[in-house]
């Protein structure tokens, strides 16, 4: 008689805080996914973490207006085109569920793929404030022709705890290429509290000042493509595959979603 055999589960590697899915890592702190891949809005929260913000009209969700749909083009697979002129996106209206951008206790991380099409100077990437609310975080391009820096402002407690741009004015090389950005800041740390990587590669850094910080919302909820406050400084890009995490993402897992520019979902 042949002995029944149990074929051994296999372990999976960084299986995340969802639990149900396999993940490539540890999705702890994983607030928001948008993997900017629908046929139209709204963009979902996809994030499966014990730690997401939600994917409702209030929280993570993010209402589309404009934008077209399933560009492709991406390592990974589709994506979305803000136009420059009139497409952006909202998301939610609770705005004190990102405070961790910006309070006393600061720590994120962005990770996303994009192509820049039309890099003007001062058009906006993403933010919850225009530079000079008491709370906010606004990125934006410093544009040429065919490429950009990216600037930063990040207030806390009514002071800009970080004003600057990035040392090199073409961290967005051109507008024929694909790149995978990582950004993360750690209000904990004395120096090199921003940190930025372009194909985990590529690092810059910028530093806080000795400003105050507090806790408290922002006057928005977060907008990518557009100024938070007017209809104007749209930005034009392609965006694709952006996390966002209440923590510094390791190397090791920057690494692993940049995969040698093959990119990797999270889920």
């Amino acid at each position: 008689m042949t002995p029944w055999i149990t074929k051994p589960v296999p372990f999976n590697i960084g299986q995340g805080a969802a639990g149900a899915g396999t993940t490539p890592f540890d999705d702890t702190g994983l607030k928001c996914y948008w993997k900017f891949s629908a046929s139209s809005s709204p963009i979902l929260n996809s994030s499966e973490s014990d730690d997401s913000v939600g994917d409702t009209s209030s929280t993570g969700r993010g209402a589309m207006t404009g934008g077209s749909f399933e560009q492709g083009g991406t390592p990974i697979g589709e994506s979305v085109l803000f136009d420059g002129s009139s497409d952006f996106m909202t998301v939610g209206s609770s705005t004190s569920l990102w405070n961790f951008w910006h309070n006393s206790d600061a720590l994120w991380t962005w990770a996303f793929w994009m192509k820049g099409v039309s890099l003007d100077w001062d058009a906006y990437f993403f933010a919850d404030g225009d530079g000079s609310e008491n709370q906010a975080l606004r990125v934006r391009f410093e544009g040429q022709t065919t490429y950009s820096g990216l600037n930063f402002v990040l207030r806390s407690d009514g002071n800009s705890i970080i004003n600057a741009s990035l040392a090199s004015n073409d961290y967005v090389p051109d507008v024929s290429s694909w790149y995978f950005y990582c950004i993360s800041y750690d209000m904990s740390l004395g120096s090199d509290n921003l940190v930025a990587r372009r194909n985990n590669s590529n690092e810059e850094t910028l530093s806080k000042s000795a400003g105050s910080t507090a806790d408290a919302n922002a006057d928005y909820s977060p907008i990518m493509a557009k100024k938070t406050s007017a209809s104007d400084n749209y930005g034009n890009f392609l965006i694709s595959e952006f996390s966002c995490w209440n923590k510094v993402m390791s190397d090791d897992d920057q690494a692993s979603l940049y995969n040698d520019g093959d990119g990797l979902e999270i889920y």
